[in-house]
């Protein structure tokens, strides 16, 4: 009898072990190389999905175990304290929203010759300086420089159609800014607000008008203007004597 009941207590802490095991949660880890996270994703590219280190130059790698890397992802870099500059190989396509948000001593980004997206908010808040944003890219995200004060100039590729929302909001320090003939759509009367500093003003042929919104809304706060240029080609606006 004794036995018995021996046998029947270990059979029950067993089932009583196994039970515990089945309904524990089951976690995995993030895949890691060196001090990136990052996603393998179903064509077999890389995602990096977040950025662990504390180095101040950062070259991003081109591939992860034989995968190539090709997306930034979403806040990957957000609110880093660390990184100065960030070099980004030519494979990388994509760099999502908030990516370099918020880096306050960011100053220096080199981006590859060719990119199909950049999405909002992608360097906001951060030290850049110059950029120069590379061929492919359709639009300027949302609010992508919004308040980065240390702003001078920003290259913008012929590849352009559409300025998102606040795209340059609070760029203090930006002068200068040259739309090429390819953008057609600002999609929100506050694209330049309150860009102090901002001088000269050059417009391309391809600017279309929307209802919604106005020069004088778009230029709000730009209390340093001095040269408002439009292509003579645009069939919708014109400049008179610079202004």
């Amino acid at each position: 009898m004794k036995k018995i009941k021996k046998l029947t207590a270990v059979l029950l802490a067993v089932i009583m072990a196994f039970g515990v095991l089945t309904v524990a949660p089951f976690t995995v880890s993030a895949a890691t190389y060196g001090d990136y996270e990052y996603r393998l994703e179903d064509d077999y590219t890389c995602t990096i999905t977040k950025y662990n280190g504390s180095a101040t130059n950062v070259t991003i790698p081109s591939t992860i175990y034989g995968n190539k890397v090709t997306t930034i992802g979403t806040t990957a870099f957000y609110k880093n304290k660390y990184i100065v500059s960030v070099k980004i190989p030519n494979r990388i396509n994509k760099i999502k929203a908030s990516a370099f948000g918020d880096c306050p001593k960011l100053k220096t980004i080199e981006l590859p010759t060719y990119m199909k997206e950049i999405e909002g908010s992608a360097f906001a808040n951060s030290a850049i300086e110059f950029l120069n944003l590379p061929n492919g890219i359709t639009y300027i995200g949302s609010m992508l420089f919004l308040k980065c004060q240390n702003l001078k100039s920003v290259k913008i590729p012929n590849t352009v159609l559409t300025l998102d929302g606040n795209c340059f909001y609070n760029c203090t320090s930006l002068e200068n800014i040259s739309l090429p003939d390819s953008v057609k759509y600002f999609n929100s009367p506050d694209i330049f607000n309150s860009c102090t500093n901002l001088k000269n003003v050059e417009i391309g042929s391809g600017l279309v008008p929307k209802s919604y919104y106005s020069f004088s809304r778009l230029f709000n706060g730009c209390s340093s203007l001095q040269s408002f240029k439009v292509s003579n080609k645009n069939s919708y606006y014109y400049s008179d004597n610079g202004v």
